[in-house]
C-alpha cells in the first residue's frame, strides 16, 4: 500500500475508534482520490493523457475514465466518492458512524486490489525481462 494511504487508513481507523463519525470520512475520501491520481499519473505519458482534461472531469468521470487501469473494486464501488462526500458535507455524525465500518471494508477491498494489481505488474515485467534475455535465446 502507498505509505500515504496507510497512514490516512490509520487516520481514519483512530478517529472512528475514538467515536468520531465524520472525521473518518476524510480520510477515505483522500484515499480513493489518492488512488485515481496515482493510476493517471502512471498512465498519462504512456497514452498521451491530457492532465487539464482529466481535471474537468468529476470524480466519477475520472474513475470512468480510468477503468481499464484501476483496481477493478474502486470501479465497480465508483460512488463510493459521492458517499463519502456526502458525509463529509451533510450527514450526523451519528449517520457517518453507522456507516463507516462498510466504507472501510470497501476500501480496503480496494487497496487489496491495487496491491495485486502491483505485483502482478511487476512478475509480468520480471517475465517479460527474463523470455527476451538474449542470452537464453
Amino acid at each position: 500500500m502507498d505509505p500515504e494511504a496507510s497512514k490516512e487508513l490509520s487516520k481514519a481507523q483512530g478517529l472512528y475508534a475514538h467515536g468520531l463519525g465524520l472525521p473518518p470520512f476524510v480520510y477515505l475520501r483522500r484515499i480513493v482520490e489518492r488512488l485515481v491520481w496515482k493510476t493517471f499519473d502512471a498512465e498519462k505519458t504512456n497514452n498521451d493523457w491530457s492532465e487539464e482534461d482529466f481535471l474537468r472531469l468529476r470524480i466519477k468521470e475520472r474513475i470512468e475514465f480510468l477503468k481499464d487501469f484501476l483496481p477493478s473494486r474502486l470501479v465497480e464501488y465508483k460512488n463510493i466518492y459521492s458517499i463519502l462526500s456526502k458525509g463529509i458535507h451533510e450527514l450526523t455524525e451519528e449517520q457517518c458512524l453507522k456507516a463507516y465500518p462498510k466504507l472501510e471494508k470497501a476500501i480496503a477491498l480496494m487497496v487489496r486490489d491495487e496491491i495485486r494489481k502491483d505485483q502482478e505488474k511487476k512478475e509480468q515485467l520480471e517475465l517479460k525481462k527474463f523470455i527476451d534475455d538474449p542470452d537464453l535465446k
